[in-house]
């Protein structure tokens, strides 16, 4: 459910999911890993850097 979420989220955002989702789950483990409580808020979809990075179309 979470996922399916996640992948929505992007597409309401105008995000290629396939692309975001792969980046997301290859950074979230590390940040984990070190901090369990660490900040993602440079990973959500409206982030403009993620928007820039990961739009339709790129």
């Amino acid at each position: 459910m979470v996922a399916y979420s996640i992948l929505e989220t992007a597409k309401a955002n105008g995000l290629n999911p396939e692309k975001y989702l792969m980046h997301i789950f290859s950074v979230l483990p590390d940040r984990f890993a070190k901090d369990p409580k660490a900040d993602i808020e440079d990973l959500l979809p409206w982030n403009a850097e993620i928007k820039e990075l990961y739009k339709l179309g790129v």
